[in-house]
């Protein structure tokens, strides 16, 4: 069982270490939601796919070693139940505490992107309505008594000009 546990160690290890880069790249597209750089958000996003894609790789490895402890969907607090070494123990604890705390983060910072996401989807519309308003000529207007009400847009200088 030892191996096995050498084998968690590293993979909880890698694991960590490849959610930190996400949680760098979250917050670095926070960033460029913020000044507006679609550019420099297209590569962040795809940079956060590439690491998405070898976290599910490591994942799976998780899985394979999980099963030599009972089966592959077994929690972490099991597999340390299972373990009499103290020092394993504390390690493979400590290191699921920092995994649990990265992940945490990253959930955070997807929040707060998509919340950036919405406000800027928001404005756009605002943007496009007050655009729509300039640009389309107003409608007539009847009032209650089946008379026209007549309304002079200020907004347009054509209309002046014409």
């Amino acid at each position: 069982m030892k191996v096995e546990f050498q084998e968690l160690e590293n993979i909880l290890n890698k694991q960590i270490e490849i959610y930190e880069g996400i949680e760098a790249f979250m917050l670095a597209k926070k960033e460029c939601l913020i000044k507006g750089n679609m550019e420099e958000l297209k590569k962040v996003d795809i940079e956060i796919e590439k690491l998405s894609i070898v976290i599910n790789k490591i994942e799976e490895k998780r899985k394979e070693i999980n099963k030599k402890f009972g089966n592959e969907n077994i929690s972490l607090k099991e597999v340390l139940e299972k373990m009499e070494n103290v020092d394993q123990i504390q390690c493979i604890s400590l290191l699921g505490k920092k995994l649990k705390e990265k992940i945490l983060k990253i959930q955070t910072l997807n929040s707060i992107n998509k919340n950036l996401i919405e406000h800027g989807l928001k404005m756009v519309e605002h943007s496009i309505s007050l655009i729509a308003n300039a640009l389309v000529p107003e409608s007539v207007s009847y009032g209650s008594t089946g008379k026209l009400i007549n309304k002079t847009s200020e907004i347009s200088s054509v209309q002046h000009e014409a």
